[in-house]
């Protein structure tokens, strides 16, 4: 026999008590009277309907529905529902033949109850209570019998009749349930065919938006490879030209290298005229000097060689007044002149030698024999000799004097000479202050024009334009090259 029963829904128990099995049509009530309890107390829940054959246990259908939507009332259009949406794949003849077997099982137990209904009413309940008080009167009870015989058979036949009727009216009821599942699968075949239809509608609408979305997707794509061909274009004539511009500063720079070279060239070449020309000058003067101290050592020899030539001129007249003397027969003043003369030898000598000169004044020395006379002159001749000596040193010293003056002159012309060169030489190593402080105004002005300029264009308050560049490098250029003058 095919049995029901119903899992969850604690709020629900009072209805559908858990373990308990149901008929196929009490299920169907209870599904009913779940839907009621449910509206008027607002409530909704998962409830799991399991249909089995008590017979094997076998279980026939199995699904949770919605208790409190009103859409589940009815046993057997849960399942028709059911069976058409969630087991649209099963084949349809097993599908029919639960339905079949759930419609009979419902006919089955209505024909049950009515019997049952009939078999224990009131009429019935009275004939067994004066059944005893009957069976005194043999032919009453004969009569009674029969009349129950045709009762029963009256009966068995209005209970064949409605049994017949009731089954008709089952099978009516199965057919339009049948015809109402017909018609609703039908309307659910023309709404699938509808839903098909719309389907492959919205699917062409949609390969269409799609083609249309690919198209745009293609053109935008076209125009995003024609826009990035452009830039690559504007970026390679951007990088030819950033290029060119390199070329033409590297050119420049290369100039600009080869004038800082010539004008160093140049400049050195100046620096060794410069040092020539100063070497010259220092020759030139030492020779000069040279030359002046030459004429100086002449006119010195040339006096030396007069006061020689004046000393043998005055030896020879000493040598010959000694001769006239000794002709005379004085020889003592020959004796003198000898003397005299040997003695300013000996004084030479011993200066130059830096000896000692004997002491005159000793007594206890050796003199030759000469008289007083002879004393006071040689006395006189030694003063001359002094005197003549005193002389010529101060003359040596007057020359010498002089030229210790020329060589100091010319030593200092060198000198006023040198500093005047070095301080041109100053002068032209680096610029002076103000000039310092003009060029470093000049440059910050610049700055802060061109600052001003790639803040109003747009561009990186900090970039630098090449032509202040290059002017910094022209400076530094220009800088380095005084210095290494």
């Amino acid at each position: 026999m095919i049995r029901a029963s119903f899992k969850g829904g604690r709020k629900f128990r009072s209805i559908i008590p858990s373990r308990k099995q149901y008929s196929i049509r009490l299920a169907s009530s209870k599904m009913a009277e779940l839907e009621r309890f449910a509206e008027e107390n607002n409530l909704n829940a998962e409830i799991v309907l399991t249909i089995f054959d008590d017979e094997d246990n076998s279980v026939l259908f199995r699904e949770s529905f919605s208790v409190g939507e009103g859409i589940s009332n009815n046993l057997l259009f849960l399942v028709s529902r059911t069976l058409d949406t969630t087991f649209k794949d099963s084949p349809q003849e097993e599908k029919d033949a639960l339905l079949q077997m759930l419609s009979k099982a419902m006919e089955e137990e209505a024909v049950e109850q009515e019997c049952n209904k009939k078999l224990f009413s009131v009429p019935n309940l009275g004939f067994f209570k004066g059944r005893k008080k009957n069976e005194l009167d043999p032919k009453a009870a004969e009569a009674e019998r029969a009349r129950q015989a045709e009762e029963k058979a009256r009966q068995e036949a209005a209970e064949a009749e409605r049994a017949r009727q009731a089954e008709e009216k089952a099978r009516q009821e199965a057919a339009e349930a049948e015809r109402a599942r017909q018609a609703e699968e039908k309307a659910r075949q023309e709404a699938a065919e509808a839903e098909r239809a719309r389907q492959a509608e919205e699917e062409a609408r949609q390969e269409a938006a799609e083609a249309e979305r690919a198209r745009q997707a293609e053109e935008k794509a076209r125009q995003e490879a024609a826009e990035a061909e452009r830039a690559r274009q504007a970026e390679e004539e951007a990088r030819q030209e950033a290029a060119e511009a390199e070329r033409a500063r590297q050119a420049e720079e290369k100039a600009r290298q080869e004038a800082a070279e010539a004008e160093r060239a140049r400049q050195a070449e100046e620096k060794a005229r410069q040092e020539a020309a100063e070497a010259e000058r220092a020759r030139q003067a030492e020779e000069e000097a040279r030359q002046e101290a030459a004429e100086a050592e002449r006119a010195r020899q040339a006096e030396e060689k007069a006061r020689q030539e004046a000393a043998e001129a005055e030896r020879a007249r000493q040598a010959e007044e000694i001769v006239e003397e000794n002709k005379k027969g004085k020889p003592a003043a020959a004796v003198k002149t000898h003397l005299s003369n040997g003695f300013s030898k000996g004084i030479a000598f011993l200066k130059k030698q830096k000896q000692y000169v004997p002491d005159r004044k000793n007594k206890r020395e050796i003199h030759p024999p000469i008289v007083a006379q002879e004393s006071a002159a040689m006395r006189d001749l030694e003063k001359q000799l002094k005197m003549a000596k005193i002389e010529l040193i101060e003359e040596i010293k007057k020359e010498k004097l002089e030229l210790d003056k020329k060589l100091a002159k010319e030593k200092k012309k060198e000198d006023k000479h040198k500093k005047a060169l070095a301080k041109r030489r100053k002068r032209m190593a680096a610029p002076g202050l103000g000039s310092s402080k003009l060029i470093l105004f000049a440059i910050l002005l610049i700055i802060g024009v061109q600052v001003y300029f790639n803040v109003e264009s747009g561009n990186s308050p900090l970039t630098v334009p090449g032509w202040v560049i290059d002017i910094g490098n022209k400076v530094s250029n220009l800088v380095a090259s005084y210095k290494k003058l």
